[in-house]
C-alpha cells in the first residue's frame, strides 16, 4: 500500500513537472538546440528499428509526435499514448489526417491491450520519468502485448541530463544502460518468453554535435520456447563487473587482453592509422583500444561487444574524456553475426582476443569483408588450437567452463581467404605471451594484499590461475596466441573514357604518357615500374577508350598511392601544389601573390559537414537515392584520408595586378 502511495505521488510530480512545459519541439526535447538535433537523431533513431511495415505499432510516450508520422507512414496502423492531454491534443491535430493513427491520453502505467495486440512497441524518453517498480511492470506489460517475434525499442537518457534548458527542478530519472539491460533480461512471460537484447548503443548525433554518449536506445526481440541468447548469458556471468575490474589489474586500467597498452601500441603501429580513418573494434571490451587509437592517432572507433558489462563500463569512461575524443567515439551492445553495417564502411577492422568465442567464423569474416573498404586492413590477435593433442583438463576448462570454440591457424587463414581476402599472413605470438603473461602474473600475484582488500580471495585465485593455466597450455602446445592480418586489394578497375579521341590527350602523368595506338603500355602508376601492362583501346561505339587496369597485388603504401593517382586521372584533375599554384600566377604577371595552405581549415569544415550530413541519411535517400548518398559520404571521406595524410591540399590565393 505504502508503495502505491509512493508511485501515485511520483506521478502526480511528474506530470506537473511536464505542465510547465508547452507542447514544443524545445519543451520535447528540452534542449536549446533542439531544430538542429530533431532532424538528424530522428532518422538516426528510425535507421534502428527493425523491418515493421504494415505491422501494428505501439508508441509509448508519443508526445506532439516527433515519430508517430514517420512510425504511421510505414506501419499498418499506430496507437499513439501519451499521459499529456495537452501534448496527444496537438499530435492529434497535426497528424490525424493520416488515417491509420488511433490517439489516446493515458497514463503508461495503468494501460492495458489484449496479449499479442503489437508487432512494435516504441518509446523515446518515457522510463526515466517512471520508477523502477512501475518500469518492471511497464516492461512486463510490452512482453505481454508483444506477439511472438515482436521487438520493443526503448530510447533514454543515461547518467545525467543531456538538454540544456535550464530547469527549477528536475525528477527525471537517469539510470546506466547497464539498469536498464538487466532489467529487460529479468522480464519473463510464464517462463515461456524473454526478451533477447539485439542491439544498444549512444545516439551518434548527440555524441557529434555535443561529445554526449549518454543518450542510449536498446532493441530487444521477445523471443519464445527454446531460443535464447546463450552466449550473452554466458558472457554476463563470464564478464561480471568484479571480474572485468579485477582482471584489469592484471592487464592494466582499461585493457583485457594480455599485454595491455604495450601490446596494443605495437599492434596499432603496423596499421598505417591516419586521422579520419574508420575503425571497427569487434570485441571492444571496455574499450582500451579504441580509447588509444582514437587518442593517438585521430581516427574514429566503433566498438562493439556482446558483454552488456563492458559496453556499460566503456560508455562511462567515455563520457570522462575531453570532449574532441569523445566525439571520435561510439560503442554498442550487439552480436557482431546479427548486426548489419553499411558495406565499406571501415579503413580498418581491430580485434583482440575475442573470435574464439564466435563458432561461425566464416560468417563472422565474410561480413567483415564486405564492411571494409577497398584497399582496408584487418587485424585480429586470437587464440588458436595448438600442435599438441588437449588434455582432458584442457577441454573441460575450453568446452565447459570457458565455452571456448578454438581453431587452428591453417583454418583461420584458409576461412579467411575464402571469405575473399589476399595476403593473409599469419604470426606465432606464443613467445611473446609467455614472456608478458609472466611479467603480469608476478606483478599480480606480488599485488595480492591489495587486491584482497578490493576484493576477494576468490577472485584473486581464479584470476591467477587462469593466468598461470594459459602459460602452461602454452608451453605444453595446447593453446597458440597468434596474430593475423588480411588485406582487400583492388582486383582489377575499368571505366569508359569517354569523348577522347587520343591517348596522348588523356590527362595522365607524364610517364604513361605514349602514342595513340590501340594498345597501349603504360608504366605502373604506383611504383614508376613497367612490369603490370595497362590497355587502352578504341571505343567506336562511345566515341572513346575503354580503360583497363589490372592491378597486381600491392602492400598498403602501394595500394594508398595507386588509388590517389588512379582517383586524379579518372577524375580529370590537374593538380599543383599550393607553392606550384603560387608560381603559376607569378609566372602569368600577378605581384605580391599570397599562397596560403588552408587544408587544415578545409578538413575542419568537411567534418563539421560530414557530422550534420551523415545523420540526414534516410530523409537524404527518400529525395534522391541510396547512391547518391554513398558517393557524396564516400567522397568527403575520402578527401579527408587524402588531406590528412598529405595526398591532397587546399589553397587559398590572394594576387594583385
Amino acid at each position: 500500500m505504502a508503495a502505491t502511495v509512493q508511485e501515485e505521488k511520483l506521478r502526480l510530480k511528474m506530470k506537473s513537472y511536464w505542465q510547465v512545459y508547452s507542447p514544443s519541439l524545445e519543451s520535447m526535447m528540452l534542449s536549446n538546440d533542439a531544430k538542429y538535433l530533431a532532424e538528424n537523431e530522428q532518422n538516426e533513431v528510425m535507421s534502428y528499428l527493425p523491418p515493421y511495415q504494415g505491422k501494428r505499432v505501439l508508441e509509448l510516450g508519443a508526445g506532439i509526435g516527433r515519430f508517430t508520422a514517420r512510425l504511421a507512414t510505414v506501419a499498418g496502423h499506430v496507437t499513439a499514448v501519451d499521459f499529456m492531454q495537452e501534448y496527444i491534443d496537438k499530435n492529434k491535430h497535426d497528424n490525424k489526417h493520416m488515417g491509420n493513427i488511433n490517439f489516446m491520453c493515458a497514463d503508461v502505467t495503468k494501460l492495458d491491450f489484449p496479449a499479442g495486440s503489437f508487432d512494435l512497441v516504441f518509446s523515446n524518453w518515457l522510463f526515466m520519468y517512471l520508477g523502477d517498480k512501475e518500469t518492471q511492470a511497464v516492461f512486463e506489460r510490452c512482453m505481454k502485448w508483444l506477439s511472438p517475434g515482436g521487438h520493443f525499442f526503448v530510447r533514454e537518457s543515461c547518467y545525467h541530463q543531456s538538454g540544456n534548458v535550464k530547469r527549477n527542478e528536475n525528477p527525471t530519472l537517469y539510470r546506466t544502460p547497464l539498469k536498464y539491460c538487466h532489467m529487460l533480461h529479468s522480464v519473463t512471460a510464464g517462463g515461456k518468453a524473454l526478451f533477447k537484447i539485439l542491439r544498444g548503443k549512444s545516439i551518434l548525433t548527440y555524441i557529434h554535435y555535443h561529445g554526449n554518449p549518454n543518450q542510449l536506445c536498446f532493441l530487444a526481440r521477445r523471443v519464445d520456447g527454446e531460443e535464447s541468447d546463450q552466449l550473452a548469458h554466458f558472457l554476463q556471468r563470464e564478464y561480471s563487473v568484479v571480474n572485468i575490474l579485477g582482471r584489469e589489474r592484471a592487464h592494466g586500467y582499461m585493457w583485457w587482453s594480455t599485454g595491455g597498452e604495450t601490446t596494443n601500441r605495437d599492434f596499432c603501429a603496423r596499421l598505417n592509422l591516419r586521422p579520419g580513418m574508420r575503425v571497427l573494434d569487434v570485441g571492444c571490451g571496455t574499450g582500451g583500444s579504441a580509447f588509444y587509437m582514437a587518442r593517438h592517432y585521430g581516427v574514429h572507433v566503433h566498438g562493439v561487444d556482446l558483454s552488456t558489462n563492458m559496453i556499460h563500463i566503456a560508455i562511462e569512461r567515455q563520457g570522462k574524456l575531453e570532449e574532441p575524443l569523445k566525439k571520435r567515439l561510439q560503442f554498442e551492445i550487439s552480436d557482431i553475426l546479427t548486426v548489419d553495417y553499411e558495406q565499406e564502411t571501415y579503413d580498418v577492422i581491430y580485434s583482440r582476443d575475442s573470435i574464439f568465442h564466435i563458432p561461425e567464423k566464416q560468417k563472422l569474416f565474410q561480413h567483415i569483408y564486405r564492411w571494409l573498404r577497398p584497399g582496408g586492413v584487418l587485424f585480429l590477435t586470437d587464440f588458436c588450437s595448438g600442435p599438441a593433442i588437449p588434455s582432458k583438463e584442457f577441454l573441460a576448462y575450453v568446452d565447459g567452463a570457458k565455452r571456448y570454440s578454438l581453431a587452428g591457424k591453417d583454418f583461420y587463414v584458409r576461412e579467411l581467404e575464402s571469405a575473399g581476402f589476399t595476403d593473409v599472413a599469419s604470426e606465432d605470438l606464443n613467445e611473446d605471451f609467455m614472456k608478458t603473461s609472466k611479467a603480469e602474473l608476478k606483478a599480480f600475484t606480488s599485488a595480492r594484499e591489495a587486491f584482497i582488500s578490493d576484493f576477494s580471495e576468490e577472485d584473486f585465485a581464479e584470476i591467477s590461475s587462469t593466468l598461470a593455466n594459459k602459460i602452461q597450455w602454452t608451453q605444453e602446445g595446447q593453446i597458440s596466441w597468434r596474430a593475423f592480418t588480411a588485406i582487400i586489394i583492388f582486383q582489377y578497375l575499368a571505366a569508359h573514357i569517354l569523348h577522347r579521341t587520343e591517348p596522348r590527350r588523356l590527362n595522365l602523368p607524364p610517364c604513361c604518357q605514349g602514342s595513340p595506338e590501340p594498345a597501349l603500355k603504360l608504366w605502373d602508376l604506383a611504383t614508376g615500374v613497367a612490369d603490370s601492362t595497362y590497355y587502352v583501346s578504341p571505343d567506336s561505339e562511345n566515341m572513346g577508350f575503354f580503360l583497363t587496369l589490372p592491378l597486381r597485388r600491392l602492400d598498403k603504401k602501394h595500394i594508398d598511392c595507386q588509388y590517389i593517382l588512379i582517383y586524379i586521372f579518372f577524375a580529370g584533375y590537374d593538380l599543383r601544389t599550393v607553392k606550384a599554384y603560387g608560381k603559376v600566377l607569378e609566372e602569368a604577371g600577378f605581384k605580391d601573390v599570397q599562397a596560403v595552405d588552408m587544408t587544415q581549415t578545409f578538413i575542419s569544415v568537411l567534418q563539421n559537414e560530414l557530422k550534420y550530413f551523415e545523420p540526414t541519411r534516410d530523409a537524404f535517400v527518400k529525395d534522391y537515392s541510396e547512391k547518391d548518398y554513398k558517393e557524396i559520404v564516400d567522397g568527403w571521406r575520402q578527401k579527408l584520408v587524402r588531406c590528412n595524410a598529405g595526398d591532397q591540399a587546399w589553397g587559398m590565393f590572394l594576387a594583385t595586378r
